[in-house]
């Protein structure tokens, strides 16, 4: 308990020193913790990867013999299954979560460049496969290292406060600070949920 009120005060130090509301009533997080290995995370990453990749264009059938080549095909949702198998879906709705990967990908240590407060890097291309080049998902997955359960535990009580903040600062018609917009938000944090719990990917409440 001590550590969860420890990590709360570091996140609503840095949100305060952003511009940010806080919420001193807002629960603490569980104290019980249990990750999901690096490898069902590095195949969710690489699912979602092909998922946003078929938004921006790339060929379905390609993209499914992809998945099943690299044994990532079980990793996607029905909806992104649905969307790349059989196109439905809007193009928009998979974009935006780019964001959830740069969230896993920064969970398996693959960079350093998780700004808080900032959208995705263009970086993020050159740390997945090329599908373009076929490239496979070994060197990927070889990267892989999941970070500490204190480190990965501090980033989810401060997308958890941020989360609230933005929805309530967006709730009472001001302006939110910084330049992450409430999608980029959500997308982490439904991340981040996702792979301390046993919970479906479509299943995960974001509650404020």
């Amino acid at each position: 308990m001590t550590f969860l009120k420890n990590i709360r005060q570091e996140s609503q130090a840095l949100l305060l020193n952003a511009g940010y509301l806080v919420n001193p009533e807002l629960p603490l997080l569980e104290g019980a913790v249990k990750f999901r290995s690096e490898k069902v995370i590095a195949d969710r990453a690489l699912a979602l990867h092909l998922s946003i990749a078929k938004a921006y264009g790339y060929p379905i059938n390609l993209a499914i013999a992809w998945l099943k080549r690299e044994g990532c095909i079980d990793y996607l949702t029905p909806q992104e299954k649905e969307f790349i198998e059989q196109g439905k879906g809007e193009n928009a709705d998979f974009k935006v979560k780019v964001e959830a990967v740069w969230l896993l990908t920064w969970a398996l240590s693959l960079h350093e460049n998780l700004n808080p407060f900032g959208v995705c890097d263009n970086s993020l291309i050159t740390l997945l496969p090329d599908l373009n080049k076929d490239e496979t998902s070994q060197k990927f997955k070889n990267n892989a290292v999941l970070r500490s359960c204190d480190t990965l535990v501090s980033m989810l009580d401060f997308l958890y406060c941020l989360h609230w903040s933005v929805i309530e600062v967006m709730r009472v018609g001001e302006e939110v600070p910084g330049d992450l917009p409430v999608y980029a938000v959500a997308e982490r944090r439904r991340a981040l949920e996702w792979c301390c719990s046993e919970e479906p990917w479509e299943e995960i409440t974001l509650d404020t």
